[in-house]
């Protein structure tokens, strides 16, 4: 899914296996289809982005930076998305990676980036290389994993605005495993299956009841009901073929 602003108000742009494209031929016609439909609110600075799909994991680096360096770090590994085909992940496992922390913080770092970002790799199968996605610059939906892996970035971005520094933790735990439930993992069932996947899809979801769960709390209820009516309209999304099934 992608949000795109036009005037004072935001556009959901839902992703769909229609936008995939297979060949020079197919991508310019699906690209003119693209801007044509949606001319009312693109400009010049404002157009779709192409991008090759790369076959791999994805992997994310998190930094704190300030225009001294990096204040805090962590990466993780994601072990299911939804989409399937890229998008966010619905179960991911801290990790560390050498180059993965080197390309992070040397593209930060050239952007003179201030606070907290997210640097999105994906691990290409083809030549094992992480080759960049995107950055957000901004707290990213895995953000619960690196708290119990022992990097609380809010906490350390509040200490850094009031305090003007923060002192780096000195490190991680490697292999803490979260999900994402609702209505993430359940999308990425619901789809895997309306997809053909067997039964070893069901399989797999069941067997990730073990790890915390980003968002179902039995101490805090209401956020749980509000992302079941995610579930719900995203659910219906999929039943309908708008979301991506490749």
């Amino acid at each position: 899914m992608t949000i795109a602003w036009s005037g004072d108000r935001a556009v959901r742009l839902p992703g769909a296996s229609r936008n995939i494209t297979y060949s020079p031929n197919d991508l310019v016609s699906k690209y003119e289809r693209l801007v044509s439909r949606y001319a009312s609110f693109l400009m010049p600075d404002n157009l779709p982005l192409v991008q090759e799909y790369i076959p791999g994991v994805g992997c994310g680096v998190e930094l704190l930076m300030t225009n001294s360096g990096v204040k805090a770090f962590f990466m993780h590994k994601r072990l299911r998305e939804y989409p399937p085909s890229g998008g966010a992940s619905t179960l991911r496992v801290s990790i560390w990676d050498d180059r993965l922390y080197e390309f992070g913080a040397r593209l930060l770092q050239a952007m003179k980036w201030e606070g907290v970002a997210m640097v999105e790799f994906r691990l290409d199968l083809r030549d094992g290389m992480p080759k960049l996605m995107e950055v957000n610059g901004r707290f990213w939906g895995s953000l619960p994993l690196a708290i119990a892996s022992g990097v609380d970035f809010p906490y350390l971005l509040y200490q850094l605005m009031l305090e003007g520094d923060v002192k780096p933790p000195k490190g991680y735990k490697i292999g803490v495993v979260r999900r994402w439930l609702l209505p993430g993992d359940m999308l990425w069932l619901l789809l895997s299956l309306t997809s053909g996947g067997s039964a070893r899809c069901i399989r797999d979801f069941m067997a990730a009841f073990r790890f915390p769960c980003d968002v179902v709390s039995i101490d805090d209820l209401f956020p749980s009901l509000a992302t079941l009516g995610l579930l719900l309209r995203y659910s219906l999304d999929i039943l309908r073929g708008g979301r991506i099934s490749r």
